[in-house]
Parts: structure tokens; C-alpha cells; sequence
């Protein structure tokens, strides 16, 4: 694992900024699986790890604790919960219900800024040379962007925690050389919906996150029991 330290230079009057980076940068390895599930660590060794101090790192942790992305045990450390198989299967669940609707609010409601954006983050993941297995990040990057330009935050908070254990998921499983998804299907699904909020044709919107959405609910399960 590379031990990558987070620069604080610009912000180092503010405790609040950086224990945000810290949040971002541990949800990220935790995401990538680079801190595996069943994973344990102390403070002082990711204070080692991310070269930060004490204080933002114990913000950060209490924040990932109530989403429940890392448990704090009592006399043990942190600790990285193993991906639970009913969580899994509640976030597709709940993509396939609510992600088509904010989708479709979206195709309304989205700034030019968000569209842009979102564009770029499509150019990105399109023209990544990586597998789709490898890609989490940057597909969860995609699909929390197209969220938020819903202009719903109660929404665009549920589809990204979703988002976030599906991807954490897909990790695990390229650790074990499997995928449920091909990369050519996924960049032409992440464009056909991008030009359908572009055009601000909210049914091609709502209709093409269904497309997307389905066939992934059987392929999971499919994963999961294998």
C-alpha cells in the first residue's frame, strides 16, 4: 500500500479542512480496498500513513464511524467492516428505485456548472485505459456528481451512499479477478444518460438509469452467490 501523505500547506490554520481531506482520503483507500475489510489499524499508524496529525484524524474517523464506513472497538483500534451482502443488496435496491427520479429532477434542475462538470468526469472514466474493475472511483465519482444536480440533498445523500458500497463492492471483487460489468456497456450508459440531461429530456434520463441499474441488480446476486 503507498503511504501517500496528504499536503495540508494551504489550509494549516484550519483543523476542519483537514480533517476533511483525512475523511476523503481514508474513504478512498477504504473504497479502493486498499484498507480491506477485517481490516484493523491503530491511529498512530495511519497518522504514520497519511503523515497528519491527531486531532483533524480523530474527526474524520468519528464521521466515518457514524456512516458506518470504519468501527471504532474499544481497546482494539479501527477497524474496516466487511462488505455486508444485505447492505449490498439494499443499495441496488435503492439505486434502481430513486436513481431514475433524481435523474429525471436532474435533467430539470442541473446548473451548466454541474453539467460541466459532469462531462468532465465522463471524458475522464471514458477515457481511462484502466478496467472497468479498476474504475470504482472514478465511476462513483461520475454517478455522485449527476446526484447532486438533482437539487434534492435528502436524494442525492442516499444514491451516493449506495453508490459508495456497490463500487466498494465491484473492488472486492477485481481482488478476486471477477467484475459484473464490461467497461464498453458502462462508458456508453454514462453517455447516452449525460446527453439525456444535457438535451434536459427527463424521461431518456429516468429510462436510461433503469437500463443501467437492472441488469447490474442480477449480476451482483450472481457475484455474490459464486
Amino acid at each position: 500500500m503507498s503511504k501517500k501523505a496528504i499536503d495540508y500547506s494551504e489550509h494549516m490554520d484550519s483543523d476542519n479542512l483537514q480533517s476533511q481531506q483525512i475523511e476523503e482520503r481514508l474513504r478512498e483507500l477504504i473504497l479502493t480496498a486498499q484498507l480491506a475489510p477485517d481490516s484493523n489499524m491503530t491511529q498512530a499508524g495511519l497518522i504514520k500513513m497519511l503523515g497528519c496529525g491527531r486531532t483533524p484524524l480523530r474527526e474524520a474517523l468519528h464521521r466515518l464511524n457514524v456512516t458506518k464506513e470504519v468501527a471504532m472497538v474499544p481497546n482494539k483500534g479501527i477497524y474496516i467492516p466487511q462488505i455486508d451482502v444485505m447492505q449490498l443488496t439494499d443499495a441496488m435496491e435503492t439505486l434502481y428505485l430513486i436513481y431514475p427520479l433524481a435523474m429525471e429532477l436532474a435533467a430539470v434542475r442541473a446548473s451548466e456548472e454541474q453539467l460541466g462538470a459532469l462531462k468532465a468526469a465522463l471524458d475522464t472514466y471514458n477515457g481511462s485505459s484502466e478496467p472497468v474493475g479498476s474504475r470504482g472511483l472514478l465511476d462513483f465519482a461520475f454517478h455522485k456528481l449527476a446526484a447532486e444536480a438533482c437539487g434534492n440533498e435528502y436524494l442525492a445523500q442516499a444514491i451516493t451512499r449506495a453508490c459508495y458500497s456497490v463500487v466498494r463492492f465491484g473492488y472486492a471483487l477485481r481482488v478476486k479477478n471477477r467484475t459484473f460489468a464490461q467497461a464498453a456497456e458502462v462508458a456508453y450508459e454514462h453517455t447516452e444518460l449525460y446527453e439525456a440531461l444535457r438535451a434536459r429530456d427527463g424521461k431518456s434520463a429516468r429510462e436510461t438509469s433503469q437500463r443501467h441499474f437492472a441488469p447490474n441488480r442480477v449480476s451482483i446476486i450472481a457475484a455474490i452467490q459464486n
